[in-house]
């Protein structure tokens, strides 16, 4: 392990990387910034961990990179001091553990199970549908331009490294709807509407892109007139569902081999 430390908060590479806490510079960047050892994990076995940045009178912290960096010893270490790790952090508690890591990338050719979600603004529910996403087997995620940004802090602990396995990408919807129909993909709004078609009643498809809309207002009228087929979850009580509960529950209904 490297015994250089950086000290000062002011160092060029600290500064360089900071940047990287505001989404103009992610979206200019194929990296970004994660923190704690289970998410550096997770980067580590995506082999997205591009370098760590510890806290180096922590030996708890120093100690937890050995296993980070287990099978891939050639990830380089960085030791720090107090101000110039908390440069990096975006949490209001000490950070002890930071990790430069790359963005999944995306392969259009590839994608035939895509969740698409339409300003959906809650941190928590972005990455609560990465991580539902990535586990029932979509190839991919688009945000639309108000949603949460998927880099977010808060984003990133909400998808628990599902971020890692799974490509995020920023499109305006109705462009991203258009792609879909020019590949043959079918589109799915989930929406309560006077004809939509209950979840219980969709065969499975073999691909799909499902919308999901804004956790108020749900989608837009323009966004369900756009897709091929509108569905919606049937209940018992209660007219909806939370964003992301809705589209979990979709998401396991149409992954494959159900």
């Amino acid at each position: 392990m490297n015994e250089e430390v950086i000290a000062s908060a002011s160092n060029q590479t600290i500064k360089t990387l900071a940047r990287l806490l505001l989404k103009k510079y992610r979206d200019e960047s194929d990296y970004f910034l994660a923190e704690g050892a289970h998410m550096l994990q997770e980067a580590s076995q995506a082999g997205l961990l591009k370098a760590i940045f510890v806290l180096w009178e922590d030996q708890e912290a120093r100690s937890s990179i050995l296993q980070v960096i287990e099978n891939h010893p050639e990830i380089p270490v960085i030791n720090c001091s107090k101000s110039a790790l908390g440069k990096l952090s975006s949490l209001k508690s000490e950070s002890r553990l930071i990790g430069l890591c790359q963005k999944v990338q995306f392969d259009a050719k590839s994608a035939s199970r895509i969740l698409m979600l339409e300003n959906v603004q809650d941190p928590g529910n972005v990455g609560t549908l990465i991580r539902s996403a990535y586990s029932f087997g979509a190839d991919c995620v688009v945000l639309s331009e108000g949603c949460a940004d998927g880099y977010n802090p808060k984003v990133l602990q909400a998808t628990q490294g599902a971020l890692f396995y799974i490509p995020l990408i920023s499109k305006e919807i109705h462009k991203a709807i258009s792609s879909c129909k020019d590949h043959d993909i079918p589109v799915f709004a989930a929406a309560l509407h006077h004809d939509s078609i209950a979840l219980s009643k969709v065969e499975h498809p073999e691909k799909f892109a499902l919308l999901i809309g804004n956790e108020g207002q749900g989608l837009t009228k323009e966004t369900i007139e756009s897709a091929d087929y509108v569905i919606h979850i049937e209940m018992s009580a209660f007219e909806s569902l939370n964003a992301a509960i809705a589209g979990s529950i979709i998401l396991y209904q149409f992954q494959p081999g159900l």
